[in-house]
This record gives structure tokens, C-alpha cells and sequence, in this order.
């Protein structure tokens, strides 16, 4: 036959036991509430959260964008339809462009230089 330990709790274990897994009773109304259990944000959410602080940064430090209120830019618009397509790709990618890298028809280039 096997030996069995058995372990006599006192009165005070038996207490500590009971107060450990019952709900702690509902004090007066001024008593601080208790803490609650949060979720934490979902990464799209941070993500989306610092872009958004980026973006105001940026905005703070250079200004808006001209591109995207062309109103800001009063009469210095030309029209960039039939534009070269490289040029057109320097230019957005901010780099110096000149007129006649958007503008390569010989006949249009005139007309694009009295309207900049």
C-alpha cells in the first residue's frame, strides 16, 4: 500500500484561501475604482497613429504641400498633359528640372516659357 501525505490546514490558511478566490466586496462610493484590464492598440493602429504624427511634423516644419492645393500656386501653372514622361519623373522626384526636359516639342516650348 502506498503512503498518503496528508496535510492539515489551520483555521488562518483556510482564510487566506477563501479571501484569495472570492470577489473583494464592493466598498463605498469614493473608494478608487479598480484597475481595469486594456487592450493594447493593433499594429495598424500605431503605424497609423505615428504616420499621422509624422505627417503633422512635416507639414509644421515645410509647409504644405503646392501639390496637393494647386490653388497656392496662383498663375505659375503650366500644363504638364503632354509633358516628356522624364521629365515629368525628375520633377516629382524633386530634383532641378528644366523647362525644356518637360516641354520637348520644338513648337510648344515658347508657348510653356511665356506662361512660367
Amino acid at each position: 500500500m502506498a503512503a498518503v501525505n496528508a496535510v492539515r490546514r489551520t483555521s488562518a490558511e483556510h482564510a487566506v484561501e477563501r479571501s484569495a478566490t472570492s470577489p473583494v466586496p464592493s466598498g463605498p462610493a469614493d473608494a478608487p475604482e479598480r484597475p481595469r484590464l486594456v487592450t493594447p492598440p493593433a499594429p495598424e493602429e500605431l503605424v497609423a497613429d505615428a504616420v499621422r504624427h509624422w505627417r503633422a511634423g512635416l507639414v509644421e516644419q515645410v509647409g504644405d504641400s503646392t501639390l496637393a492645393d494647386v490653388g497656392l500656386l496662383g498663375e505659375a501653372i503650366i500644363d504638364l498633359t503632354a509633358a516628356h514622361p522624364s521629365g515629368v519623373a525628375q520633377l516629382f522626384a524633386g530634383r532641378p528640372t528644366r523647362l525644356s526636359n518637360l516641354v520637348r516639342e520644338g513648337a510648344a516650348l515658347p508657348g510653356a516659357r511665356r506662361r512660367a
